[in-house]
């Protein structure tokens, strides 16, 4: 995805897809797929994470709770963290004063 050139829907159709199978049976599945997730948040460029961290984001924290295993929360949690640490400033305040206000 990040070598080869896609139109901006065909790489939307593989991140959705991604982000779909979050909830794959299997926890050897998740695991891999948050290994794939954790790759993106790392080689992404600013621009294009910042464009798909909603999705990336709130999916993760669905995963977060909702994950019965221990070992992919854990994982779930890195990704989270990766992804604050990747996108710009900006991006990561909007999504936490959302987090925020959902809370409120």
């Amino acid at each position: 995805m990040l070598e080869y050139p896609l139109e901006t829907e065909r790489l939307e159709q593989h991140i959705n897809f991604l982000v779909k199978n979050l909830s794959y049976y299997e926890k050897e599945g998740r695991l891999q797929l948050l290994e794939v997730l954790s790759s993106l948040v790392d080689k992404f460029p600013r621009e294009l994470l910042d464009k798909y961290a909603e999705i990336f984001f709130f999916t993760l924290m669905l995963r977060s709770i909702n994950d019965q295993n221990s070992q992919c929360r854990e994982k779930v949690t890195v990704v989270i963290k990766r992804m604050l640490k990747n996108i710009s400033q900006s991006k990561a305040i909007t999504l936490l004063n959302t987090v925020i206000q959902m809370d409120s």
